[in-house]
């Protein structure tokens, strides 16, 4: 069977499948001002009569099916019976009569041969039952698809609109692909002579739809963007893949982001919340009071039901699995998620799990996430604090002032001794090293930056998990380490040492942030104001200090400000200093990965 005779039977299958299938195209759903679209090999075809429903049956014209595809169609004006014949099937329709002939067998039709305006138009399912093909349909443009390769391309729908007038076609097709305005552009067809209201709105979401595809296909990272008010995603070339639609917009994680839109409630302006997917298309309305990213494989939502917040977990697929409708609860993690009763210094937290049983009772007025198995609680507010298993027992007794959650087995705790000094301890409680200074930050790689107050001055040095003090507290300041290294401060001004901290950079910045990307921000005063630049390990300048502000790097690229506000500008350079995005947008956030 050649390519031909497929895609014919395809097409029929498609415009019956449409109506079979799609609840948007049943006879009492369907809005008849809206036009089923039939894609074939790559392109879409036309027809000069609009296919048309009999009984909740799609009928379309004959010979748009024949001289699209090539097959041969044959009227018998005395037996008026009309013949549609490919390589390995003849069908014969007669007017009039509920009965067809395949391949000489009688076969019964649900619905005759309809004969409008002088033109045939045969029954779609039935014909396409007949020759048992099969097609696929994209809902969202109500395309009917024949053969392979198939893209909602905004093009294409440009003609199917406009009609086949190539000049008007390929020049507003690149106006919109070129510039991004696309409401501009339609509004100017905005007659009734030209288009009607209905398909000017249908071509509008059509053409976003394409524009996000083609521009996010192969992106994996965007920076949130702000311009006239409203925010949007730019990619790394400063392609606005996503509109400035919405009030609010947070950045993508696994695949997800959450924007909100402002609406009118009880005579009240409020914004509500939903979800936005790779692609920038907006897979939730914005119907939700609050809206968290997936964690542990659930999304947490907050939905307000006659004035009662009530907490709803949804799944990948969006769809409710849990509900909490006393008290909050807040995002899963490790297959439990913290949950509370009252208000003020009255709540109680406990756990539930994804069932929303209580798996901890609600009676810790302090309780942390679980980590390496322990989460740290406080039973009341003059209380301290100590360690419980997943199970609510209690590990490690509540004897410590502060206390943080494990981390590779070791946890940071402040003792309640009368220095009210810090120090470590394993999960059974066992006391690491005596507790000996006023600060210890987070412990990477196995070692932590400890500080004591000197003189009513911090002073930092380096101690292990052990309790070894790597480095004795001599300096003003000292970084954890960052993508390598080491950022310290001597005698009032900032330089870099290695990972074994070795003085790499001797002290010259007058400021210097952590490095990422094998970059760093540096400051040093100008004529009116602290004036940054970028630095790498070497300590080589690469931008001059000329901006008012440039956030670290992320994903090669780091954002920069100019002015201040109300006028301040942002845009982005990358590792060289090179401007990629122009410096004239509201607002820019670091660039993050999509997925």
């Amino acid at each position: 069977m050649f390519r031909k005779k497929t895609i014919l039977m395809v097409i029929i299958l498609i415009f019956l499948a449409l109506f079979s299938q799609s609840s948007a195209l049943d006879n009492d759903n369907l809005d008849s001002s809206r036009h089923i679209k039939v894609w074939v090999n790559q392109k879409f075809i036309f027809s000069d009569a609009e296919s048309f429903i009999v009984n909740g049956r799609t009928q379309v014209p004959l010979r748009f099916v024949s001289n699209e595809l090539g097959y041969t169609v044959n009227w018998n004006g005395e037996t008026k019976t009309i013949t549609i014949a490919n390589d390995e099937k003849t069908l014969l329709f007669t007017l009039g009569s509920k009965f067809a002939v395949l391949n000489g067998k009688k076969v019964e039709l649900e619905h005759q041969l309809v004969v409008k305006n002088n033109r045939s138009f045969i029954p779609l399912r039935y014909t396409v039952e007949l020759f048992g093909e099969k097609v696929d349909y994209d809902k969202e443009t109500m395309t009917a698809v024949i053969g392979d390769d198939y893209v909602s391309d905004a093009f294409y729908l440009v003609k199917y609109y406009l009609g086949e007038d190539a000049t008007t076609s390929t020049k507003l097709y690149n106006f919109l692909k070129l510039e991004g305005k696309q409401d501009d552009v339609i509004t100017s067809y905005n007659t009734e002579t030209e288009m009607k209201t209905v398909i000017i709105e249908e071509l509008k979401a059509v053409i976003r739809q394409d524009y996000r595809k083609k521009h996010l296909s192969g992106v994996t990272e965007l920076s949130r963007y702000k311009e006239n008010g409203k925010y949007g995603f730019i990619d790394k070339s400063g392609n606005k893949v996503v509109k400035p639609d919405f009030e609010i917009l947070y950045s993508y994680k696994d695949g997800i982001a959450i924007y909100a839109k402002e609406v009118l409630e009880n005579g009240k302006k409020v914004y509500k919340y939903g979800y936005l997917d790779s692609e920038g298309q907006e897979i939730t309305d914005a119907i939700y009071d609050d809206a968290d990213y997936f964690s542990d494989g659930l999304a947490r939502v907050v939905l307000s039901k006659n004035g009662k917040k009530n907490y709803l977990y949804l799944d990948k697929d969006l769809k409710v699995v849990l509900t909490i409708e006393n008290g909050k609860s807040y995002s899963f993690h490790n297959g439990v998620a913290k949950y509370k009763v009252g208000e003020g210094d009255n709540a109680k937290f406990g756990y539930i799990d994804k069932t929303g049983k209580e798996v901890i009772p609600c009676k810790y007025y302090k309780l942390g996430n679980f980590s390496s198995g322990l989460a740290r609680f406080k039973l009341d507010k003059d209380g301290k604090y100590g360690y419980i298993n997943e199970y609510g027992e209690v590990v490690i007794e509540p004897n410590f002032v502060e206390a943080y959650d494990f981390d590779d087995d070791i946890a940071i705790v402040k003792y309640s001794n009368q220095e009210l000094l810090y120090g470590f301890i394993t999960k059974n409680g066992t006391e690491v090293m005596i507790p000996k200074y006023d600060i210890i930050k987070k412990v990477v790689e196995n070692i932590a930056v400890c500080g004591i107050n000197q003189a009513g001055s911090m002073v930092y040095g380096v101690v292990d998990i052990a309790g070894v003090e790597v480095i004795k507290p001599i300096y003003q300041d000292l970084g954890s380490l960052s993508d390598g290294v080491h950022v310290y401060k001597k005698d009032n001004l900032y330089g870099i040492m290695d990972k074994d901290f070795n003085v790499v950079v001797e002290p010259k910045f007058l400021h210097l942030k952590s490095f990422a990307d094998e970059r760093a921000v540096f400051m040093e005063n100008a004529e009116k104001s602290v004036k940054c630049g970028v630095v790498d390990k070497t300590g080589r300048i690469i931008v001059p200090a000329i901006y008012d502000e440039i956030k670290d790097f992320s994903e090669g690229l780091a954002i920069v400000r100019l002015g201040f506000k109300p006028n301040s500008k942002y845009g982005a350079i990358d590792k060289d200093g090179n401007v990629v995005i122009p410096i004239k947008y509201d607002s820019l956030t670091s660039f993050t990965k999509i997925k």
